[in-house]
């Protein structure tokens, strides 16, 4: 799909979207505002607005998916999401696994 013209015109801003009392904050879906989930949708925007790739490591529970999914919606571009998880070496483990997400433009 190629990169339309302006196609942030029709979608909310990040802020609008992911900030307390934004979109997802009075949508009915139980959303909790995480400062690093809009840290991370920030940097994804800035990273595909410059064409050049980015790698980001966060934890499980940040909001990684909307994170990347709406700066790529908002800017039009295709993007290669691909994501790991590490656990510990004993299994089950009582440590949440660490979930890295490379996006790729």
């Amino acid at each position: 799909m190629p990169a339309t013209d302006n196609p942030t015109r029709a979608l909310p801003t990040l802020h609008e979207f992911f900030s307390p009392g934004g979109i997802l904050a009075r949508s009915s879906l139980p959303y909790e505002y995480r400062p690093g989930q809009l840290q991370m949708a920030k940097a994804v925007e800035r990273a595909l607005e410059e064409r050049r790739h980015l790698i980001v490591e966060a934890g499980t529970g940040t909001g990684k998916t909307l994170a990347y999914l709406l700066p790529a919606l908002r800017t039009g571009q295709r993007i290669i999401v691909s994501r790991t998880s590490s656990t510990s070496a004993t299994f089950p483990s009582s440590k949440p696994s660490s979930e890295t997400c490379a996006s790729v433009t």
